[in-house]
């Protein structure tokens, strides 16, 4: 017991020593977590479910590349355009058979519509007589690569465009990688070569035997907006009834559909992280 006062009359004496006997006590402060500010974020908006081989918005925002002869080059094609006009396009890739091309071009001109197609060197090729009633018809022509290389290579990229320009006669501006499935080193390449790389922002999935006209129509009318490219194939079940439904109810709610090439703003322009171009003023 002895022992116990004395060692409390001990604390009490090395605390007056220490601070003093006005009568202050000494508060113990416990350190906090350090404060942290969060890095900063981008607001994406969530795209449906699609299937494993088509394309969907970038999740992580790229470092620009120097491509020569471009003013703003990018390691991203364009999704979409920064715009409020309601101006959209509808492109077609031609990849397989070409039995119902006039067919589509007969429904493109019923409702008064010039788009792009972009097609394949070989498919190209192999209709040549498609391809340059495509031309003809007043439509546009992108390159899609020659044989649909998976991943997409330079080679197969220059020998498509080369193959389109020796069967159509125009070189294209173009490029769109086969299944989307670009690389940094293709993209750069596809600048160099005079093409700017296109994506998409509103994917049918028309390929897909699973999905139906309704179900093909319901993607378009969730993902498309102003500046909006829609993705269709030619020589698939659903394309000659779904295409006039969609040209008809997007002209309807006030959408203009324009070439890829009238689509884009010229140079200067920015490509975002997200793959969006827009305007430098």
């Amino acid at each position: 017991m002895c022992k116990k006062i004395c060692s409390l009359c001990l604390v009490l004496v090395l605390v007056v020593l220490l601070f003093g006997c006005n009568g202050d006590v000494p508060t113990l402060i416990f350190p906090s977590a350090q404060a942290v500010t969060p890095a900063a974020t981008h607001a994406v908006t969530p795209t449906p479910n699609v299937a494993p081989t088509t394309s969907t918005l970038p999740t992580v925002a790229p470092t620009a590349t120097t491509v020569p002869g471009k003013s703003w080059p990018y390691n991203l094609p364009i999704y979409n355009v920064d715009r409020k006009d309601n101006k959209i396009c509808l492109t077609i890739n031609c990849a397989w058979g070409a039995d119902d091309i006039t067919q589509i071009l007969d429904i493109l001109d019923t409702y008064q519509v010039k788009t792009t197609f972009f097609m394949l060197g070989k498919w190209a090729e192999t209709n040549p007589e498609a391809a340059k009633a495509i031309y003809a018809r007043g439509h546009e022509i992108g390159n899609h690569s020659y044989n649909h290389v998976l991943p997409a290579t330079k080679e197969d990229t220059l020998k498509g465009m080369e193959a389109i320009e020796r069967v159509v006669g125009v070189r294209p501006t173009l490029y769109r990688a086969p299944s989307g499935d670009y690389t940094k080193e293709v993209l750069d390449y596809a600048y160099s070569l005079g093409m700017t790389p296109i994506q998409w922002s509103a994917d049918t999935v028309d390929w897909s035997p699973d999905y139906t006209v309704e179900k093909s129509l319901e993607r378009l009318r969730s993902d498309t907006t102003s500046g909006g490219i829609m993705l269709f194939h030619n020589d698939t079940d659903t394309i000659l009834t779904l295409l006039p439904q969609v040209l008809q109810e997007f002209k309807d709610k006030g959408y203009s559909f324009v070439k890829m090439s009238e689509l884009l703003y010229a140079e200067p322009y920015t490509v975002s992280q997200w793959g969006v171009q827009k305007k430098v003023s």
